[in-house]
């Protein structure tokens, strides 16, 4: 089944401001109308499309309820590299609590557009919830 698409980006490249793009996974009972989302472990999930010339600023997570289920996983990455931006590490879907200042290998400048998805890992995994905000600036010197 191919990656679910979202709407391409659209903000304000010209203004100095930092945008950002952010995902709910609510895995127990996912609310759309809130924007909340429940995940298929394995299935990638687009969450949006940095544009060319993003700097990706280091993200934020909550962990509002802990998965459970066989060895959880949440990576926020690109198609190929799933923890290209917050690996699951420092998501820790197993514990509940707010960190800011997550970054992964691909942090820095984007110098093509770049989609984003979210992917859940492991078996069995029926509850668990976190909010996951990646902040970017725009450069249009």
């Amino acid at each position: 089944m191919p990656a679910q698409k979202i709407k391409p980006w659209r903000g304000y490249p010209s203004a100095n401001v930092v945008h950002a793009m952010r995902v709910h996974v609510n895995m127990a009972s996912p609310s759309p109308s809130l924007g909340q989302v429940a995940l298929t472990a394995g299935t990638r999930f687009h969450i949006g499309t940095l544009p060319a010339g993003a700097f990706v600023l280091p993200a934020s997570k909550h962990v509002l309820v802990a998965f459970n289920g066989t060895t959880p996983t949440v990576d926020v990455g690109t198609e190929t590299v799933p923890g290209a931006f917050v690996p699951s590490a420092a998501i820790a879907p197993g514990a509940v609590a707010f960190a800011g200042g997550l970054s992964g290998p691909n942090h820095g400048f984007q110098a093509s557009e770049t989609p984003v998805y979210i992917v859940l890992g492991g078996t069995g995994i029926t509850a668990g919830e976190v909010d996951v905000v990646l902040p970017f600036y725009i450069s249009k010197d």
